[in-house]
């Protein structure tokens, strides 16, 4: 995977977030400085709350400016933008999919993640040419004006390594995981993970009961394993 060659490499970002109804709302804290009529300084820290409807467009926030992109459609941001843009804009998707299909892990999936910053991060635009002086958040935001008014130049596309974020296999599912365990009776009479008198659970039952309380399981645990997973979450 071929990161861009310098933080203003343009790269054309594409909102996939369609027909989204969610409005996210962001608390920032901020601070003040005055100075009263003795001289001495005052700080007063205060929060910030802003909220973006994503029907109008997904937002992200970087050097104190906002970049909003509509529904379905397309801007040019310098890579340090767009891999930030692509991060928070794959996290929400892949969110919103884990809850729609019950499946997690999907956010650091190594398959789905990439596949999603594909559809996102379209292709390297033009390569960086001349610095500027400005500020990070002036810099970007006169950037993204000017690139936004003219016209396209297509390259090579690219993904960043930090929009891709720490991945991981998805974990498996619980059908997945009871198709290689070895079926098992149920202890007769009275069973139970606290009374050390009684006999545990199939572990079956042990692992159903993890997944309906989302206590993660590889599968490799034994019953004894399974059952203080159990009891710990109980505490």
């Amino acid at each position: 995977m071929i990161s861009p060659t310098h933080p203003h490499d343009i790269v054309e970002v594409c909102n996939i977030d369609i027909d989204c109804d969610e409005v996210t709302e962001e608390i920032l804290a901020d601070s003040k400085t005055t100075v009263n009529e003795a001289g001495k300084p005052r700080t007063d820290y205060f929060e910030t709350v802003t909220r973006f409807n994503h029907a109008e467009g997904f937002a992200v926030k970087y050097g104190g400016q906002t970049f909003r992109i509509p529904p379905g459609e397309t801007r040019l941001y310098p890579w340090y933008i767009a891999e930030h843009y692509a991060k928070y804009l794959a996290d929400h998707i892949l969110r919103k999919r884990e809850d729609k299909e019950s499946k997690k892990g999907l956010i650091n999936s190594p398959v789905e993640r990439p596949a999603t910053l594909e559809q996102i991060l379209l292709r390297i635009v033009q390569p960086f040419a001349e610095d500027s002086p400005l500020t990070e958040g002036q810099k970007a935001v006169q950037m993204v004006e000017e690139l936004n008014e003219g016209e396209r130049v297509v390259d090579a596309g690219y993904i960043p390594s930090k929009a891709v974020g720490n991945l991981k296999p998805e974990p498996k599912t619980l059908d997945e995981i009871l198709e290689n365990v070895p079926d098992e009776a149920e202890p007769e009479g009275e069973t139970s993970i606290y009374d050390e008198k009684k006999p545990l659970p199939s572990w079956k039952t042990l692992a159903t009961e993890c997944e309906k309380l989302d206590i993660p399981i590889t599968g490799k645990e034994t019953k004894d394993q399974l059952a203080s997973k159990l009891r710990a979450f109980s505490k």
